[in-house]
């Protein structure tokens, strides 16, 4: 005899699906997946802000102070980003490495264009 209950199996256990609705709110704390976009956007503002501050002299010299902040700047996310993927810490690690390339990149298009103005 069946019991009158469906909630039940025969063997009086719980079904699976009254256990967790899936419209439950998880508590599970979800991983610190913002720390990518935060690693980029602060790279990036340093690097434009810099450049701008140096810019703002007009002159020669500001050229190879740009030049050398950002080759720090890369040296620094290739090593802050190698030491944070060895942690485990990937999405800041990753964030780190793609700020390396990226301000390579167009740091070295800025210095390009800064100089063509500049006429150097």
């Amino acid at each position: 005899m069946r019991p009158a209950n469906r909630l039940f199996k025969i063997d009086q256990t719980p079904c699976p699906m009254e256990e967790a609705p899936l419209d439950a709110p998880t508590t599970e704390q979800p991983k610190n997946k913002g720390s990518f976009g935060k690693v980029l956007i602060w790279n990036f503002g340093l690097m434009l802000g810099f450049m701008i501050l140096t810019g703002l002299s007009g002159n020669q010299d500001s050229l190879i102070l740009d030049l050398v902040f950002m080759i720090l700047q890369v040296i620094l996310n290739l090593v802050l980003g190698l030491i944070l993927l060895l942690r485990k810490q990937t999405h800041s690690g990753l964030g780190c490495l793609l700020s390396a390339f990226l301000v390579f990149i167009v740091g070295y298009g800025m210095c390009a264009g800064k100089a063509a103005i500049l006429g150097g």
